[in-house]
């Protein structure tokens, strides 16, 4: 695995109750969706994103990347304090849509961003223009030159699958790691990797966050979840080269068609691979002397398995 890349500051203040961007709700009382979009500030102090309420006058994917761009450079009109995410002279030149990805051209402003500016700049604008219908992904180009980052890879596509959300985080403690994290198939038989970058808090070890993002589930054609999205992470310590993950009990109550030890080897091979560790023990509420499902020991150590692995 590439090495972690380090020193790459991001924030995202968006309340964990909003539960994310366009999503469709039924409204319990009338059965009648309730469509939720959002558009993004940066504060006052310039460290974080704050997310306001936003009613497009139409969901045509065409006149709300228009309604959006133009939202971007606007005031708020509720809080003077917030900042639109483009200013200063910052622009979007054009706007593309290719095979589900957004392509944004911006113009030469955007190289004059400092660091903390820019990202959060990006990743303002991967979570505004991703709610549109048809947009899986966006690409930033900056006067059609590829957007690279501060080590000088090109950036590429984003989805807001990129950026960790941890509500009230200060934009000096995020930081970037790529991540192998292993997925399976349809029969839920094997393993499949996936390759994904990731900003999370520098507050908890990047161990964790390989965890969530599994638990996080993925959108990738032919991939699906290992694990149950109510599984709980109740801690994660890592010694000697060991990670002892502690779940709760939805980890072993799983109603997903997934073999157990393809269940099991998803989280030790996505740990191995993303992060400096060598094994796994796993326990269950605080208790390793059980097994998990029907054979699968959790008072052991469990290394990498390549064979699992889809060829």
């Amino acid at each position: 695995m590439k090495k972690r890349i380090m020193a790459v500051l991001f924030a995202v203040l968006l309340a964990l109750e909003l539960g994310g961007c366009g999503v469709r709700e039924a409204a319990e009382s009338t059965k009648t969706p309730t469509i939720k979009y959002y558009v993004y500030y940066i504060n006052g102090a310039g460290d974080q994103l704050v997310s306001e309420r936003y009613r497009p006058e139409s969901l045509e994917p065409s006149d709300m990347i228009r309604d959006l761009r133009d939202r971007c450079s606007e005031e708020s009109a509720s809080n003077e304090n917030l900042q639109p995410l483009l200013s200063d002279g910052l622009q979007i030149r054009s706007t593309v849509v290719r095979d589900g990805v957004l392509y944004l051209n911006m113009n030469d402003k955007y190289s004059s961003l400092d660091t903390a500016r820019e990202l959060l700049v990006r990743a303002g604008l991967v979570k505004t223009f991703s709610q549109c219908d048809g947009i899986s992904y966006v690409e930033i180009t900056v006067n059609g030159a590829a957007l690279k980052d501060s080590y000088g890879n090109e950036v590429g596509r984003m989805s807001t699958d990129n950026f960790v959300e941890n509500a009230g985080r200060s934009i000096h403690s995020y930081q970037s790691a790529e991540m192998t994290l292993y997925y399976t198939n349809e029969s839920g038989d094997v393993l499949i990797p996936e390759q994904r970058t990731v900003y999370y808090s520098s507050n908890e070890p990047l161990e964790r966050a390989v965890i969530e993002e599994l638990i996080g589930g993925t959108t990738a054609d032919g991939h699906y979840p290992t694990l149950s999205s109510d599984t709980k992470i109740l801690s994660v310590a890592i010694q000697d080269g060991v990670c002892y993950v502690n779940l709760d009990g939805s980890f072993r109550n799983t109603l997903l068609n997934v073999q157990e030890d393809v269940q099991i080897y998803s989280i030790v091979n996505s740990l191995v691979d993303s992060c400096r560790i060598k094994k796994v023990q796993f326990s269950v509420n605080g208790k390793s002397d059980v097994a998990f499902r029907k054979e699968m020991r959790l008072d052991k150590q469990y290394e990498k398995n390549e064979e699992l692995i889809q060829s």
